[in-house]
């Protein structure tokens, strides 16, 4: 039995058979690789893990790769902030905590604000097609950190 993830990635190379785009070794251990992340990548980051797989792998491959995936609609680009652009699995409108001094980004699902959202568009007679939200602030591990340093 295939677990989720590898449902995904099946469906995933199967929409880029269909447009054309030849699935390689690399291209699949690139798609595995941002399915087995699960949420927020920047390309970086993706290219560390994909080196701990297949260290040969080249990076114009990896930016190749993300950019047919984000061209096709299967993963988005989104800038956060000023500057931390990431990526991130498409078809699912959330808002993101971001951390002011380590950059840490926490996913915000919350049913009763995607709720409310919808609430305030019809109350307003607007048609939403896709949200971001953004709260900054610290994260706990950088909240505690800071606690501990005044405490010194």
């Amino acid at each position: 039995m295939k677990s989720v993830q590898e449902k995904r990635v099946f469906q995933i190379e199967n929409r880029l058979k269909k447009q054309g785009c030849s699935m390689t070794n690399q291209r699949r251990l690139i798609i595995d690789e941002i399915m087995r992340n699960g949420s927020h990548f920047d390309i970086e980051s993706l290219m560390a893990a994909i080196r701990m797989r297949e260290p040969k792998t080249a990076r114009a491959t990896v930016y190749r790769t993300v950019k047919i995936l984000a061209d096709a609609g299967m993963i988005k680009k989104e800038i956060l902030g000023d500057t931390h652009s990431h990526y991130e699995i498409a078809g699912r409108d959330h808002g993101h905590f971001i951390c002011t001094l380590c950059g840490r980004i926490i996913e915000l699902g919350c049913p009763t604000l995607t709720g409310f959202l919808a609430s305030a568009a019809e109350s307003h007679n607007f048609t939403v097609d896709r949200h971001s939200i953004e709260l900054f602030g610290r994260c706990g591990e950088c909240e505690r950190k800071r606690g501990m340093e005044e405490a010194a």
